[in-house]
């Protein structure tokens, strides 16, 4: 906790708005023989300023009493200081000129800040598939992710479907398989939550499932011709091999700019030749 100059007060707003989503600066006025409001419950890292709207007051700790807040000079209307609050706990403060009693028990004018720690949400990422990956339907999807907690631990990882959640699991590696997924284009998540019910969820990972490409052939004039059907902007190689299925060679990769592909090739009679076509993102 540490005490600002009350004309730096516009800077503190300023750098508190910046330093974190949950700091922000309070504002407590002293009326009469009144703090308003009374008791403040903040967030750690947030500030109070405090202003006094008429007669003579100060604003000082006493419990803990070793908390100075604004000091024990008494000063006349208009700003007395701003405290900022980092550490969680609650602060008690009066002014002496109007408050009565000893030690840790006191009446009168009197004020209370309770600061609550910030908690930082999980992190998490998911790590599998890649995204544009393109699998082959009905496909069968291993999610994987990486989560972690400050100051806390990973209780259970939700994998998530379009927004649905298809899984979940409480132990690493986080981890689940989604089985018999039809063609889409699907976007897959991971959702952590800590042990204190705080949560957070990953971006959205693009998964590309398609049909697997049929392949129609035709021969004559010892030209080969093969069509298959495509999704635009997918890469599909078409790879052959001769005399048996082993040792695949790819003879053309085209990037699919319409919905249907032709493979044409000059074969020689007698010759075995197996092809397939593959998909790539």
């Amino acid at each position: 906790m540490r005490k600002i100059p009350w004309f730096c007060r516009l800077t503190l707003c300023f750098i508190a708005v910046l330093s974190g989503a949950h700091a922000a600066t309070f504002t407590v006025q002293l009326v009469g023989t009144n703090f308003n409001p009374g008791s403040l419950n903040i967030p750690a890292g947030s500030s109070v300023f405090f202003t006094n709207t008429g007669g003579g007051h100060n604003v000082i700790g006493y419990n803990p009493a070793s908390e100075p807040f604004c000091g024990s000079t008494i000063v006349g209307p208009g700003p007395v200081c701003t405290v900022t609050f980092n550490n969680p706990g609650t602060y008690f403060y009066r002014c002496v000129p109007h408050s009565h009693g000893s030690g840790t028990s006191f009446g009168g004018m009197t004020g209370s800040v309770t600061v609550a720690a910030v908690f930082v949400p999980p992190t998490v990422a998911l790590t599998n598939p890649a995204s544009g990956s393109v699998l082959g339907a009905p496909a069968r999807i291993v999610f994987g992710a990486a989560a972690m907690a400050s100051n806390a631990t990973v209780t259970n990882v939700s994998f998530l479907l379009n927004s649905n959640i298809v899984g979940r699991t409480t132990n690493e590696p986080f981890q689940f398989v989604l089985s018999n997924v039809q063609p889409s284009l699907h976007f897959l998540q991971a959702a952590a939550t800590d042990s204190r019910g705080s949560s957070a969820t990953s971006p959205p990972v693009p998964v590309r499932i398609i049909a697997p490409p049929a392949l129609a052939t035709s021969l004559s004039n010892e030209v080969m011709r093969i069509s298959f059907p495509t999704v635009t902007n997918l890469t599909y190689v078409v790879e052959r091999s001769t005399g048996e299925i082993t040792n695949w060679t790819g003879v053309a990769t085209n990037r699919a700019a319409a919905t249907n592909q032709l493979y044409t090739e000059t074969i020689d009679a007698g010759l075995i030749r197996f092809y397939r076509v593959s998909v790539q993102p």
